[in-house]
C-alpha cells in the first residue's frame, strides 16, 4: 500500500503510468477475498487499473510438493510474467531483505544466497528495499491511510514468519540497527558475488570444455585456483549439466572435489540425474 501511494505521488516526476496487480492466494478464505475488495476500492479511488489474479495456492503446493511460501511465490511471479510493462515494482523492504539473508544462512545456502534480494532483477524493481517497516508504517500513519494485515504472517510455524516475528526482534534487542546492518551486509555480498562471478567465468574458460552432452573439468583447477573459485566452477558444472540452478548444496560440491582427488575411474550420482565421473586427470559431468 505504501508503495502504491508513493508511486502515485511521484508518477508525474518519474514520467510513469501505473497499473496494479493483486494476487488472491486462496489461503484465508473470506478474509482473502476481503483483501481483494479493499485493493479494488483503493485502486478505483486513485483511478489506477487493477488486475486481480485468483489461485488455489494450497492445491498447487500439495500437487507440486512445495511449501505454501514457495507455491505463493511461484504464482505471483508467473502473474508478473504475464504483465506487459517496462517495470514491475514490488514492496519488499529492509526487513524482508534481512529475513531472506537469515533464511538462506540457516538453511545452509551457498555464498550467493547471502545477498538476499536484488534492488533490480530484470523487470522487477524493489524501491523500498532500504526502508524499514517502521518507516513505512510512519508514512502510512502520517498520511492517515488505513491498511490491512495478512493474518497468516503471524503463523510462526512458517520459517520466514518465525525469523520475522521472533528472531529479528531479538536481534534488534542486541542492536537497534540490526536489520539495517544485515541489509548493508547483503549489499556487500552482492558486490562480492559480482567479482566472484567474473573470476569463476575466467576459470571456467580455462579449465572446462563442453561437448557431446558432457562437461569436462580439468583437475588442475583444484591445485591452481583458490578453493572458492574451484568450488563455484564445480557448482556451475552441476547446474549447466542439470539445465538450471537449484538442488545442489555445499555437500554435493564437496563430494565432487573429493572425487577429483581419488585414483582410477570412479563416479558419483547427484541430484537431477547428474553424474560426476573421474577420468584420469579430469572430472566429467553428464546426465544419466
Amino acid at each position: 500500500m505504501c508503495l502504491l501511494f508513493l508511486l502515485y505521488d511521484l508518477k508525474a516526476i518519474l514520467g510513469i503510468t501505473l497499473r496494479a496487480i493483486h494476487i488472491e492466494h486462496g489461503i484465508r478464505g473470506e478474509e482473502s477475498r476481503e483483501d481483494a475488495d479493499f485493493v479494488s476500492r483503493l485502486c478505483s479511488g486513485l483511478d489506477i487499473p487493477l488486475r486481480i489474479v485468483s489461485a488455489d495456492v494450497p492445491a498447487i503446493a500439495k500437487k507440486e510438493g512445495l511449501s505454501l511460501e514457495e507455491a505463493g511465490r511461484k504464482v505471483r511471479y508467473a502473474a508478473f510474467e504475464e504483465e506487459d510493462s517496462d517495470r514491475i515494482a514490488v514492496a519488499h523492504h529492509a526487513g524482508d531483505l534481512a529475513e531472506t539473508v537469515l533464511f538462506h544462512l540457516f538453511r545452509g545456502s551457498s555464498f550467493s544466497g547471502f545477498k538476499g534480494m536484488a534492488p533490480v532483477r530484470g523487470r522487477i524493481v524493489r524501491p523500498l528495499l532500504e526502508v524499514s517497516r517502521a518507516e513505512i508504517e510512519e508514512y502510512l500513519n502520517e498520511r492517515e491511510l488505513v491498511w490491512r494485515t495478512d493474518r497468516s504472517n503471524s503463523d510462526n510455524t512458517m520459517a520466514r514468519n518465525l525469523i520475522r516475528n521472533k528472531i529479528l526482534p531479538l536481534a534488534e534487542n542486541i542492536n537497534s540497527a540490526a536489520v539495517r546492518h544485515i541489509a548493508e551486509a547483503a549489499e556487500d555480498f552482492r558486490k562480492l558475488e559480482n567479482y566472484l562471478n567474473a573470476q569463476t567465468e575466467r576459470a571456467w574458460e580455462r579449465y572446462c570444455e563442453e561437448g557431446d552432452g558432457e562437461i569436462t573439468l580439468s583437475c588442475l583447477i583444484f591445485r591452481e585456483e583458490e578453493e572458492i573459485i574451484s568450488s563455484e566452477v564445480v557448482r556451475k558444472c552441476l547446474e549447466r549439466t542439470a539445465g538450471g540452478a537449484g538442488d545442489f548444496a555445499r555437500v554435493h560440491i564437496s563430494d565432487c572435489i573429493r572425487l577429483s582427488a581419488g585414483e582410477g575411474r570412479k563416479h558419483l550420482k547427484l541430484p537431477r540425474r547428474v553424474v560426476a565421473e573421474k577420468r584420469g586427470k579430469q572430472l566429467v559431468f553428464f546426465q544419466e
